[in-house]
């Protein structure tokens, strides 16, 4: 199961600043300055891969915020979660902030240049059920909330920050074996 929402979903059709920013980053650069006279090419190109890296479920992003949660330390402790041990720990309302850096590769020619952006995902989580065993959050189960997401080329936001519908997660999610490891 997942929540429904992919994280490319979070992105508008067109990031209207991306062309400008691309140009900037493109002039600084002397060997990739004839680049800009395909920039509409470019900047299309560079949307549909930042899409394509980002087609995957919001909750593979925000289980790799809940790993440096403080109440999930104890879940590292042996002593009190033998190995083996299956756990479900219920966590509140909370609000948290995490950073994607996808990086688009442009070849003109013989020339690359890597573009690199950010992705700043922030999560109001209601509440959400999280699978543990050995020091590892292996899933989420039944919770709810929202996400919010805007990309940035550099310090240059690309797109107004988009909120996703209130979003019920149902079922359960698996993270790849063996989880995400609690920090």
């Amino acid at each position: 199961m997942s929540s429904g929402v992919k994280v490319n979903v979070l992105l508008p059709d067109t990031f209207n600043r991306l062309e400008e920013a691309v140009k900037d980053e493109l002039a600084k650069d002397p060997e990739m300055g004839g680049a800009s006279r395909v920039l509409g090419l470019i900047g299309s190109a560079a949307t549909d891969a930042i899409r394509r890296r980002l087609n995957f479920d919001v909750l593979e992003v925000l289980g790799r915020g809940w790993v440096f949660a403080n109440e999930l330390h104890e879940y590292k402790d042996q002593a009190k979660h033998p190995r083996g041990e299956r756990s479900i720990v219920h966590v509140g309302k909370h609000e948290m902030k995490t950073q994607l850096e996808p990086i688009v590769t442009l070849t003109v020619g013989p020339l690359t240049k890597e573009l690199h952006f950010t992705l700043e995902v922030t999560a109001h989580i209601n509440s959400v059920a999280l699978s543990i065993c050995d020091g590892n959050i292996t899933g989420v189960g039944t919770g709810d909330g929202s996400v919010e997401a805007q990309l940035k080329f550099g310090e240059i936001p690309l797109h107004d920050p988009i909120e996703s519908r209130e979003v019920t997660f149902p079922g359960h999610h698996d993270f790849a074996p063996p989880g995400l490891e609690i920090e």
